[in-house]
């Protein structure tokens, strides 16, 4: 049985990849301070991300960039807006654009 190569298969081979070599430099403690999980679901995120671009599907677009606002809140100083304000304001952006 010869199998097809498409793009789907090709991105899914690379994810997991990343996840591969996410979940090694998490146990190296090469990632500062960054963990496995939060790596897996940005990996995600990306993936959701530039899914809705490809397909122009807003609403992946607006929840991906909202769970990644919400994992990374410290970091972008945004604590007070976290979490119901940030996915709030995500859905009503993905449906309105939609």
């Amino acid at each position: 049985m010869k199998r097809s190569l498409n793009l789907k298969n090709l991105f899914f081979g690379f994810f997991l990849i990343c996840i591969a070599a996410v979940m090694i430099l998490d146990k190296l403690d090469l990632l500062g301070g960054f963990s496995w999980f939060t790596g897996v679901v940005t990996i995600f995120c990306g993936y959701f991300f530039i899914r809705g671009i490809v397909k122009v599907e807003f609403f992946n677009m607006a929840l991906s960039v909202a769970v990644l606002i919400i994992l990374f809140d410290e970091q972008l100083h945004l604590e007070a807006i976290t979490p119901w304000p940030v996915l709030g304001a995500a859905v009503l952006v993905g449906v309105g654009l939609s």
